[in-house]
């Protein structure tokens, strides 16, 4: 087959035995060291570099090399050989989380403690050293010699990228696990910390908080809350939701202070949840009569149920050159940012901007967003390719309000004008109907400047300032209004 072509050639000291694995930017072989007879995994990158490239890779790869931690993968020598860059690290065994946990398993919460520890400390120490990972996932966790976890592939994108284009900026990373800042291709350590928060809340609930087509994932990460999780774990602590939730926080700066606050926010948390628990027990025999067996309600003889709730979040750290979005599925996306940055520069974290937003400025911004400017509507949608924007140029009039439908199918748009809200295609722009049910007669008259779809995608809320118009999104039919009194 094709993807075995490389079985048998010399990489280094090393000769190709089986292919372990490929990915969107590299294949991984076992490799046997021709003196010692000792296997190695052997990192091929799917690029040929020029000598200026080549160059590139020697210096990133030694940063990477220079990782010395028990649960960060070893990097045991790299080389450029004809062309093509590769990476020989420690083999190990005994799988990954992805292959002890399929998608779909749910894993008990002292259980996700261990491995969040573990990762932290690794995430930790390369965050210190001005090292993200950029791509934190079961996938590449992995199961070392006594059980340990060890994260593999730390940067190993980012030095793909940096050394298959001088000129583009792309956002690295797997789409269902990426930060909000990540996908605007400004990744930073809190970005880590989201990407392991994804992970955790995977492992509690059964599910990823986001699924969808990359296109609606990207736009979930950026403007979506995560689902709650004590919905699908009603024993959950309130105090382990919390710091779930904290550190998948949209904006980096509302994250914990590092990856290490995060791991020790939710062992408190667990641990203060066990405590209430046997408190409440207690409670319940201390300030209740005893009562025969035979009498206790049937709720009070079953054992209580435990389940595992926790999620984590990152910190961000600017993405250094192209970034393919890699995962069991991956699609590749391009966007393009301002300058390339080394891959070992972590830029110092910055206050979360105001949420504020002016009209005409941009409504909702990033690697998919919604800007009203002028008289038009645009939104940027990340294809496999580039980065195209489309524009609704549907208003006569200054844009106000924006808002996308939950399915990312529709916009429904405003403005400070008089001819009601346009509800259009997202992909192609087409104008599908204006609903005018509001009263406004007079450019006088305040702007509608509020726009909500419904969860499933059925009706639209819009809003001035003393009214809410509630109706049918599929053709502005079937209003009922809220009038605000006095």
């Amino acid at each position: 087959m094709v993807e075995h072509h490389r079985i048998g050639q010399q990489f280094g000291n090393y000769r190709l035995e089986r292919l372990l694995g490929r990915g969107g930017f590299a294949e991984v072989y076992i490799g046997i060291h021709l003196r010692l007879q000792r296997p190695a995994a052997i990192k091929i990158l799917h690029t040929h570099l020029s000598e200026q490239e080549s160059a590139a890779f020697q210096r990133e790869a030694q940063i990477i090399a220079g990782l010395n931690h028990p649960h960060i993968v070893r990097v045991l020598d790299f080389d450029v050989q004809q062309g093509i860059p590769f990476l020989v690290m420690d083999y190990l065994p005994h799988g990954t989380l992805r292959q002890r946990h399929p998608r779909g398993e749910r894993v008990p919460l002292p259980t996700v403690l261990s491995y969040v520890k573990e990762v932290a400390q690794a995430l930790q120490y390369a965050h210190e050293h001005r090292l993200i990972h950029r791509d934190v996932k079961p996938e590449n966790m992995l199961i070392g010699q006594r059980g340990e976890i060890v994260l593999s592939d730390f940067g190993i994108a980012a030095i793909a990228h940096n050394t298959t284009s001088r000129t583009a900026q792309e956002a690295v990373g797997t789409a269902p696990y990426m930060a909000p800042e990540q996908i605007q291709a400004q990744a930073r350590a809190a970005s880590d910390q989201y990407a392991l928060g994804v992970v955790v809340y995977e492992w509690l609930a059964g599910e990823r908080p986001f699924e969808g087509s990359f296109t609606e994932i990207f736009a979930k990460h950026l403007m979506v809350p995560p689902p709650p999780l004590h919905v699908k774990l009603p024993t959950l602590p309130k105090a382990v939701e919390q710091v779930i939730f904290r550190v998948l926080a949209k904006e980096p700066g509302e994250r914990f202070s590092d990856i290490t606050a995060f791991a020790t926010a939710l062992q408190e948390a667990i641990e203060d949840g066990a405590d209430r628990e046997t408190g409440d027990k207690e409670a319940i025999v201390s300030h209740n009569p005893p009562m025969p067996h035979a009498l206790l309600p049937t709720t009070m003889l079953k054992t209580p149920s435990i389940q595992t709730p926790s999620v984590l979040n990152t910190e961000a750290v600017s993405s250094s050159g192209p970034t393919h979005i890699q995962g069991v599925h991956s699609t590749r996306v391009s966007v393009q940012p301002s300058k390339e940055r080394p891959i070992e520069a972590v830029p110092e974290e910055k206050k979360p901007q105001s949420r504020k937003v002016l009209r005409r400025n941009v409504i909702i911004g990033a690697g998919i967003g919604i800007v009203a400017a002028g008289a038009g509507t645009a939104w940027w949608f990340l294809s496999p390719y580039s980065l195209d924007a489309l524009i609704y140029r549907g208003h006569s009039w200054s844009v106000t309000a924006v808002a996308w439908s939950p399915d990312g199918k529709h916009i429904a748009s405003a403005t400070d004008a008089i001819n009601g809200i346009h509800v259009w295609d997202a992909a192609t722009s087409y104008h599908l109907f204006t609903y005018t049910g509001h009263s406004k007669t007079t450019d006088a008259d305040p702007p509608l400047t509020s726009i909500a779809w419904s969860p499933d995608g059925k009706r639209i809320a819009s809003g001035d300032d003393k009214t809410v118009h509630v109706w049918d999104a599929a053709d502005g039919g079937h209003p009922f209004i809220y009038q605000q009194e006095g």
